[in-house]
């Protein structure tokens, strides 16, 4: 046995997890991490046991903590902005018909928000899911981060960058 292996054997913990892994966070409280697959599920972690839930009808494509829950949020290729909850409940926050949620970005302080990407636009929301803005960007959306206070959204696009404020 590797040193590396030991290490885990001993202080960490793994899991095959048969699908491609497209990203990973821990939840708000920090309890809890999220494995965004492939095939369209998230698997959750408390490290005492796994829980599968189906978020999606295809790939999860982006996973961010929830704002408010607790959980988690996710893209998907079917089109949907997924909330997760820990004890694996799904709800729909927002739907975009056929168009790919590709990124997705949460911001837990005062006023909770969450952004996701779909093509060329960055749509802003609430916890509760309810749309505040949409932003229009030359390209595609790549990546979405939120400023430490909540006020401002930044979004990478193909060549490009852009920082908007969030109060319209």
């Amino acid at each position: 046995m590797s040193d590396l292996d030991q290490l885990l054997n001993t202080r960490g913990q793994s899991a095959e997890l048969g699908a491609h892994v497209v990203s990973v966070c821990f939840g708000a409280a920090g309890t809890h991490a999220a494995f965004a697959l492939g095939d369209g599920t998230l698997r959750i972690t408390d490290t005492q046991g796994w829980t599968s839930v189906q978020a999606h009808e295809g790939a999860v494509l982006a996973l961010a903590a929830h704002p408010a829950s607790g959980g988690f949020c996710t893209g998907g290729d079917d089109g949907r902005l997924i909330g997760v909850g820990l004890d694996g409940e799904i709800s729909e926050i927002a739907s975009f018909g056929s168009r790919w949620v590709e990124q997705v970005a949460s911001f837990a302080g005062k006023t909770p928000l969450i952004a996701a990407s779909v093509g060329k636009n960055l749509h802003l929301l609430n916890a509760a899911g309810e749309k505040l803005r949409s932003l229009a960007h030359p390209s595609t959306v790549t990546g979405i981060a939120f400023d430490a206070k909540g006020k401002r959204v930044a979004a990478s696009h193909y060549n490009g960058a852009s920082l908007w404020f969030t109060a319209s």
